[in-house]
C-alpha cells in the first residue's frame, strides 16, 4: 500500500505546482483580455515622396512601446497603434482626422508631418476634443487657439526669433537676406525672423518668396540665386524653406563661386537636406562641399545627446541600419509623453476605469499635457525635458548646429533658458553685456560650447569587487574665447596610493590657438570608481566611466559636447579604440556623452528659501562598456563542478550504499568549497547568477544523498521481512530510474533558463 500512496502524493503535489505556475504565468494574459485596449493613432505620410518620414514616425512610436515591453511595463501589452496615411495632403488629412476623432476607442493622435496638413486636421481634433501632438509641423497657427494640439518642437515664430538673435548677437552680421517658401511653414518663419530683426536693428536687404505649387515654381527657384548675385552683398542668407528647395538654392549659389553665409530653420537640419546635396557630384567627391559652414537650428543634435539618447541611437543603428534622426527622437519622445499622460490619468481614474467616458479620458490627457509648463514638472524625454509655453509649443530653444565634414555639429555658442536667477546679482548688467537675451518673452543665457575629447591609452588594475580601476588617457578641450580648465573636477575619481590630493589635469602637453579657437591637451592617469552591479555574475557587464564637470560654471553658461570628429573611433560602434584589451573581459562599446549633474540648494540666500532651486552642471562622460568572457571564466574556474555533476549522475548506477554516500557527501563538500571560494570575494549582499548554479548543485547532491538512504532503509526492512523484498526492489529501481532521467532533464531546463536570462 505504501507505493501507491507514495506515488499519489507526488502526483498531487506536482499537479498543484503546475497548476499554480499556469495561473501565475497566464494570469497577466487573462487580466489583459479583461481590460480595454489603449489605442493611439499615428497620422503621417505613409505613401508618396515623403513615405520615409511616415515610416520613421510609425517606427519611433512602435519602438517606444517595445522599450516599455522590455521593461515589463504592464501598460505596454494594452497599447495598440493605429496607423493612418495622410499623404501630406491637407484635404486627405481632414478626412482622416474626422475618421480618427469619430472612433470611440482612440485616446490621442501623434502626427502630422507638414504644417499645412496639421492645420487642416487641427480644427477637427478641436471640434471632437481629442488631444494631438506633432514633433515636426511647426507653423504657429497649429497650436494657437487650439487647446487640443501640442507640439514637441519650437514654433516657427520662436525659431525665427532665435535665428535673428543668433545672426545679430553671435554671428554679428549687419544684414540678412530672406528666401522663403510661401506656404504656412516658410511664411511664418520669415515673418518671425523679420519682426525680430526689426527690433534688433538687423537690416533685411531683400526678401524673396516662392510657391512650390505654382506653375512657375521651377523658374522662380532658378531666378532667385541670380537675384541674390545681382543684389550685391546679401549679408547672411536665411533659408525659410523646406529641405529640397533649400538644398537647390545652396547648390546653385555655390556654383557661382562666391562664398555665401547661410543659416536655416529645422528643415535645413534634416537628413533630407543632406540627401538632396549628396546627389550632386561635387558633394560625392568631397563630403561637405556644399553644406560646410551652414548654420541650422534643430531640436536634437547627436553630439549634445545624453546617455539615454546615445543608447537609443545605437539601438536604432543596429535595428534599422540608420542613424537616429530628429524625426525619430522627436516622435519617440512625443509617444513617451502621450503614453505617460495616459498611464497617469488611468491611475487616477475612478475604478473601474471603463466607467469613465471617452470624452472624460481624452480631456484628462489634454489637461495633464497642459500642465507641463516648466522644467520643474517637465517630462524627461530622451532628447531632454519637454515642457510647453502658453500656446502648447516646446518652450526650450532649439540647438544651433553648424555643418562640418557633412555632419551637423553643435555651433560654438548656444542659447539656454534661464531656469534660476541664483548667482545673477545684476540681471540688467548681464543683458547689457549680451550674456542674457530676451527672446519671445523668455530669458536665455549665452551658452559656451566646450568640445571635449578623450582617447583612452590603457585600463588597468580593474577590481570588480571594489568597483575601482585605473585609466590612462589623453584629454583635450577645444573652444573659442576663454575657458578656465583649471576648474575641472573628476567626479568619480578616488585617491590612489601615494596621492596627496584630488586628481588634477596638471600641465598641458599641447596648447594651440588659431582662427580664434584654442586647443589644450593633457595626459591624465588616475584611479576611478564605478557602480558595478554583480547580480549577473559571471555573465555581468559593467561600465568603465570617466566623469568630469567644472566646479564653478553651471549648465546655463557652459556645456561640454564630445569632439566626435577628433576622437579615436569617433562614435562608431565596433571601431578600434586603440587601447590593449583587459584580461578576461571584452570591450563591447565606447560612448561619449554629456548630461546634467543636478543639485537642489538655495546656497543660503533667503529669497530662495521657499523655492525649489535646481543648480545644474554640465558633466562629460566617457564610458567603456565591458562584458566578462563568461565561457572562459566557467571553463577555468568551474570545470571541476562539471565532474561533480557527472559523479552525482553516476551514483544512480551504483548499488553499494557506502560508495554512493561517499560520492554524495564528497560532492556536497566540493560544491560548498567552490561556492565559498567563488562568491566570498564579491562582498555583495544580494544573490548573483552563479549562486543559482550552486543551488542546483546543492539540490542534486542532497537528492543523491537521500536516494541511498531511502534505498538502504527499505533494504534493511526487507532483511527483517522477506515480504518487503519486492517493494524494496521496486523503490530502488524507481529512484535510480528517476535520477538517471530526471537529472539530465533538470540540467537541460536550468541551462535553457540561464540562456533565456543571459543569452
Amino acid at each position: 500500500m505504501m507505493q501507491p500512496f507514495f506515488h499519489s502524493r507526488i502526483f498531487i503535489f506536482f499537479t498543484i505546482l503546475a497548476a499554480a505556475g499556469l495561473v501565475l504565468y497566464f494570469g497577466g494574459v487573462f487580466q489583459a483580455w479583461g481590460e480595454t485596449h489603449i489605442r493611439i493613432a499615428v497620422a503621417g505620410p505613409m505613401s508618396g515622396k515623403n513615405a520615409h518620414v511616415g515610416l520613421a514616425m510609425r517606427r519611433a512610436v512602435a519602438y517606444r512601446v517595445e522599450k516599455m515591453k522590455e521593461r515589463k511595463d504592464p501598460l505596454a501589452g494594452r497599447i495598440e497603434i493605429l496607423v493612418y496615411d495622410d499623404g501630406n495632403d491637407p484635404a486627405r488629412a481632414e478626412v482622416i482626422a474626422r475618421e480618427i476623432a469619430e472612433r470611440a476607442d482612440v485616446l490621442a493622435v501623434i502626427g502630422h508631418h507638414y504644417s499645412s496638413v496639421a492645420l487642416s486636421a487641427g480644427p477637427v481634433y478641436k471640434q471632437y476634443g481629442i488631444p494631438a501632438i506633432t514633433a515636426s509641423a511647426t507653423a504657429d497657427e497649429i497650436t494657437r487657439d487650439n487647446p487640443w494640439f501640442f507640439r514637441n518642437a519650437p514654433a516657427n515664430s520662436f525659431q525665427g526669433s532665435i535665428i535673428a538673435n543668433y545672426v545679430s548677437h553671435i554671428l554679428t552680421a549687419p544684414a540678412a537676406t530672406v528666401i522663403f517658401d510661401r506656404d504656412d511653414y516658410g511664411a511664418s518663419l520669415a515673418r518671425g525672423f523679420s519682426l525680430e530683426a526689426e527690433k534688433l536693428g538687423l537690416a533685411i536687404k531683400n526678401q524673396w518668396g516662392f510657391d512650390t505649387t505654382a506653375q512657375d515654381a521651377d523658374a522662380l527657384l532658378e531666378s532667385i540665386p541670380h537675384w541674390v548675385i545681382d543684389s550685391g552683398d546679401p549679408g547672411i542668407i536665411f533659408l525659410a524653406t523646406h529641405d529640397a528647395e533649400g538644398a537647390r538654392i545652396v547648390a546653385t549659389l555655390k556654383h557661382f563661386g562666391r562664398d555665401f553665409s547661410f543659416i536655416g530653420a529645422d528643415a535645413i537640419a534634416s537628413e533630407n537636406f543632406l540627401t538632396a546635396l549628396e546627389k550632386l557630384p561635387q558633394e560625392r567627391f568631397r563630403k561637405g562641399y556644399y553644406s560646410d559652414g551652414i548654420h541650422a537650428v534643430s531640436s536634437f543634435l547627436p553630439d549634445t545627446a545624453n546617455r539615454t539618447a546615445q543608447l537609443l541611437g545605437h539601438d536604432f543603428m543596429e535595428r534599422y541600419g540608420e542613424p537616429l534622426s530628429d524625426i525619430d527622437i522627436g516622435y519617440f519622445d512625443a509617444a513617451g509623453l502621450v503614453i505617460d499622460a495616459i498611464g497617469r490619468t488611468l491611475s487616477q481614474a475612478a475604478p473601474p476605469e471603463r466607467s469613465n467616458s471617452m470624452k472624460d479620458r481624452r480631456n484628462a490627457i489634454r489637461k495633464y499635457l497642459s500642465e507641463r509648463t516648466d522644467p520643474g514638472n517637465a517630462y524627461r524625454g530622451s532628447a531632454g525635458e519637454i515642457y510647453f509655453d502658453i500656446d502648447r509649443n516646446l518652450a526650450k530653444p532649439p540647438w544651433i548646429g553648424r555643418y562640418q565634414g557633412g555632419r551637423l555639429l553643435s555651433a560654438p555658442v548656444q542659447f539656454q533658458p534661464v531656469k534660476a536667477w541664483i548667482g545673477i546679482d545684476n540681471p540688467l548688467e548681464e543683458i547689457l553685456a549680451e550674456r542674457i537675451f530676451l527672446v519671445n518673452k523668455q530669458f536665455l543665457h549665452r551658452l559656451q560650447v566646450i568640445y571635449a575629447g578623450i582617447d583612452v591609452n590603457a585600463i588597468s588594475d580593474l577590481s570588480v569587487e571594489n568597483g575601482t580601476y585605473v585609466v590612462d588617457f589623453y584629454l583635450w578641450f577645444r573652444f573659442p574665447g576663454e575657458f578656465n580648465d583649471a576648474g575641472i573636477e573628476f567626479v568619480n575619481a578616488v585617491p590612489d596610493e601615494g596621492s596627496t590630493g584630488p586628481l588634477t589635469l596638471g600641465e598641458p602637453i599641447m596648447a594651440h590657438t588659431g582662427q580664434g579657437v584654442t586647443t589644450r591637451a593633457y595626459r591624465v592617469k588616475g584611479k576611478f570608481k564605478g557602480e558595478f552591479d554583480l547580480r549577473d555574475f559571471p555573465f555581468d557587464e559593467h561600465r568603465i566611466e570617466i566623469r568630469f564637470r567644472h566646479k564653478n560654471h553651471t549648465l546655463d553658461k557652459l556645456i561640454y559636447v564630445p569632439d566626435l570628429r577628433g576622437m579615436r573611433g569617433g562614435a562608431s560602434r565596433g571601431a578600434d579604440y586603440g587601447f590593449p584589451p583587459l584580461g578576461g573581459w571584452q570591450v563591447t562599446d565606447v560612448l561619449f556623452h554629456q548630461d546634467a549633474l543636478e543639485n537642489n540648494s538655495s546656497l543660503g540666500l533667503p529669497r530662495y528659501f521657499e523655492q525649489n532651486v535646481r543648480i545644474e552642471y554640465s558633466q562629460f562622460n566617457a564610458v567603456v562598456r565591458i562584458a566578462r568572457q563568461s565561457l572562459r571564466f566557467i571553463i577555468k574556474s568551474l570545470l571541476p563542478l562539471f565532474f561533480v555533476l557527472v559523479l552525482i549522475y553516476l551514483s544512480y548506477f551504483i548499488r553499494d550504499f557506502s560508495s554512493r554516500m561517499g560520492l554524495g557527501t564528497g560532492a556536497l563538500m566540493t560544491v560548498a568549497f567552490f561556492h565559498l571560494s567563488s562568491t566570498t570575494n564579491l562582498q555583495v549582499y544580494y544573490l548573483v547568477a552563479l549562486e543559482y548554479l550552486f543551488f542546483l548543485l546543492y539540490f542534486s547532491t542532497v537528492l543523491s544523498i537521500l536516494a541511498p538512504l531511502i534505498i538502504e532503509y527499505h533494504q534493511r526492512k526487507a532483511d527483517r521481512d522477506a515480504a518487503h523484498i519486492p517493494v524494496a526492489r521496486r523503490i530502488a529501481g524507481n529512484i535510480d530510474r528517476s535520477g538517471r532521467i530526471g537529472q539530465p532533464i533538470l540540467i537541460v531546463l536550468f541551462c535553457a533558463w540561464m540562456f533565456w536570462l543571459f543569452g
